[in-house]
């Protein structure tokens, strides 16, 4: 794209330079797994950005050679021209193993299952580490697969099976008991490993409600999902789609909830001061902020997409430099996050914040105690509120999470953030986070984020921003 807007074809000399220190980077055994693992995306293959980049397998190392020879002739004539040479025995033996033409491409064929597990077995013993990706999409519906596999599995491929082996039909407990698959994946879930990996809880809590919001229907026959689209002329499916179950094993849900809480707290504490206003309005707790993946699949609350930011700016409540706070009927309340809390009783206490003292005097009319409920009990939304308490405390950043902002309050922030940086001679950031808000467009503005909509990489954005890397 660069190359295009310049008037030029091809890439220049830093790209190239780039680019080919990327593949000289890496060990020619794990250079070897990022070139199968994946192989080619957006249309691009290794092939294609070798050839971009000029790199002359001459010039480097043998093993490295070997690799980027397999990219562009295949595993036959790589085995073919680098057999015999110098220490190219064991690499060659795992090309075998990692070469995915190796596998039937045919649907009609049926997979070797045994072949996938040596695989498997292969890459844990190599590199202590198996993805989703190494295997074939096919043999993930093979429970003996899958019970060789789950314990092998990183951490966000752990996550991630949760709804592959939904989508099987693997989590479904038999009425004989003796499907194990559930009971294990469990296991593997809630093993310190996964917890301590780079798993975040924004990635667990869209496969939660991936999980327990499946797509509705589905062909028994032939496993297709079928959605409701928009169209001028739509056709019935061949098959009558029977409604698919949604029931969920619970235990599963509960380890999902044990990830979000111990992955929170292996988030690095930040040591720059923070504060966290929420909106703790009723519609948080109604609204849909998101809607799952691309299958329409889950809904996260305000609330819940507001825990999950706290939960990871705060490091699952163990970092002391982070205060929470919600707006309320006199400006910002407290909000206590200890450690150990997790996402449902965070929820809880956003909800429990609407529930108010409120005083009652003599000779008041009721029209005036419901103004006063209204003012004290629902907080209205108030960045000035907000900037200032955190200029008392002397905060680095600010962050405020709400539901819906327009082009007025964003306009309003923006400035209340300069008077007080003016006044005070500081460098305070804000960060307006509207977690149902899309298609705004405003002026960059110094020391001020804003973030529309919400999604998994949300809390690691503004945490980054916090942490001043952009």
């Amino acid at each position: 794209m660069i190359s295009k807007k310049s008037g030029h074809s091809g890439w220049g000399r830093g790209l190239r330079r780039a680019v080919g220190e990327w593949y000289r980077s890496w060990e020619p055994k794990r250079l070897a797994l990022e070139v199968t693992r994946h192989f080619s995306a957006h249309g691009w293959t290794h092939r294609d950005v070798v050839r971009l980049a000029h790199l002359k397998l001459k010039e480097m190392p043998l093993g490295s050679q070997v690799v980027l020879h397999y990219v562009f002739m295949g595993l036959d004539k790589t085995v073919q021209e680098y057999t015999g040479k110098d220490n190219t025995s064991e690499l060659l033996e795992l090309m075998q193993v990692l070469d995915k033409d190796g596998h039937p491409k045919d649907k009609e064929q049926q997979w070797d299952v045994d072949q996938v597990i040596n695989k498997v077995n292969k890459l844990h013993e190599v590199y202590s580490e198996v993805t989703l990706d190494d295997v074939p999409s096919q043999s993930l519906k093979s429970p003996e697969v899958w019970s060789h596999m789950l314990d092998k599995l990183e951490g966000e491929s752990a996550v991630a099976s949760v709804n592959r082996m939904a989508k099987a039909g693997l989590l479904s407990q038999s009425a004989d008991n003796t499907n194990v698959l559930p009971n294990k994946l469990v296991d593997r879930l809630t093993h310190s490993d996964v917890a301590s990996s780079p798993v975040t809880p924004a990635v667990t809590l869209m496969a939660l409600h991936a999980y327990e919001h499946p797509s509705r229907f589905s062909s028994e026959a032939c496993g297709k999902v079928y959605e409701k689209k928009s169209c001028k002329s739509p056709r019935a499916p061949t098959k009558a789609p029977l409604k698919k179950s949604t029931k969920v094993n619970q235990s599963v849900v509960d380890a999902l909830h044990k990830l979000i809480a111990g992955s929170s707290k292996n988030i690095e504490k930040t040591a720059k001061k923070l504060a966290i206003v929420v909106d703790v309005r009723g519609y948080m707790s109604t609204s849909h902020v998101w809607t799952g993946n691309p299958e329409g699949k889950g809904e996260v609350t305000g609330h819940e997409g507001a825990a999950v930011i706290v939960l990871t700016l705060t490091s699952g409540g163990t970092c002391p430099v982070v205060n929470t706070l919600a707006f309320s009927g006199t400006g910002v309340a407290e909000v206590p996050v200890t450690e150990g809390i997790t996402l449902l009783q965070l929820v809880e206490k956003f909800k429990e914040m609407l529930i108010d003292e409120v005083p009652i005097m003599a000779g008041m009319t009721l029209l005036q105690l419901m103004k006063k409920v209204k003012k004290t009990v629902i907080g209205e939304v108030s960045v000035d509120a907000a900037l200032n308490w955190a200029q008392e405390k002397n905060m680095e950043t600010v962050v405020v999470i709400t539901h819906k902002l327009d082009q007025q309050a964003i306009t309003a922030a923006a400035q209340s953030l300069k008077q007080i940086n003016d006044k005070n001679n500081t460098q305070m950031r804000l960060v307006l986070c509207g977690l149902g808000t899309k298609h705004l467009h405003t002026q960059r503005t110094e020391n001020f984020l804003l973030v529309l909509g919400f999604d998994q990489r949300t809390p690691s954005i503004i945490r980054a921003y916090h942490e001043r890397l952009f």
